[in-house]
């Protein structure tokens, strides 16, 4: 509603069109195996229709299908960052503004862990961007890039949300697991490479012949 009124600008526009997808299918890939844990500390009963949780566990996979599919919103992604405006770097500033700009206690770790991730992924997109033609495809790791912008971005508000004076440790806890005991951007330049492409379709079908029909299906 906020776009639709016309009251938006142009950066908060390019945020919204980028954010959207990037919610949607992280929020869609985490919730499966978050509700098929739920229903593993149940034990037995969580298998028990009355219980509903096997209910919520085929809504939960439903989304990442109904929302996406995951795939087709990382590419999406990418059609955002295709754009004439440097979305990157309204992204980057506006995670930035997110951050603490006076040391917050307890959150220096998680700040700089979020700001080294943001550093990384653009110099990815940059190094892609400037390369030749064929040599490197972004779109393989599309899926990489917009996980990486979903940890990212969860991380700026979990550390918006820990520096607040009604924060408590555990919040600060939260921010710091989040920020500092997980890759928030899991990419390597290799992977953009064409061999590597290549050689993963060589994996997916190999002992596949089109004149025998014998699909790895």
């Amino acid at each position: 509603m906020f776009q639709e009124s016309g009251e938006a600008s142009d950066a908060e526009a390019v945020m919204l069109r980028l954010i959207t997808p990037v919610v949607k299918l992280y929020t869609g890939k985490m919730c499966v195996p978050l509700i098929s844990e739920a229903m593993e500390c149940f034990g037995g009963q969580g298998y028990i229709e009355d219980t509903g949780i096997p209910a919520a566990l085929r809504d939960a996979q439903v989304t990442p299908i109904w929302e996406g599919t995951t795939n087709v919103l990382s590419l999406d992604v990418l059609r955002v960052f295709a754009g004439k405006q440097n979305v990157y770097g309204l992204f980057e500033k506006r995670v930035s503004s997110l951050l603490p700009s006076k040391g917050a206690h307890g959150l220096d770790e998680p700040i700089a862990s979020v700001r080294k991730a943001i550093a990384d992924l653009g110099s990815i997109l940059l190094r892609t961007a400037k390369a030749p033609n064929d040599s490197l495809h972004v779109d393989a790791c599309a899926r990489q890039i917009a996980f990486g912008i979903a940890r990212i971005w969860a991380g700026a508000l979990l550390i918006r949300h820990a520096s607040d004076h009604d924060a408590t440790k555990g919040d600060v806890a939260v921010a710091h697991r989040w920020c500092c005991e997980q890759p928030l951007v899991d990419l390597k330049m290799d992977w953009l490479s064409a061999g590597r492409v290549q050689l993963d379709r060589d994996i997916v079908f190999q002992n596949f012949s089109e004149s025998s029909g014998n699909s790895k299906l």
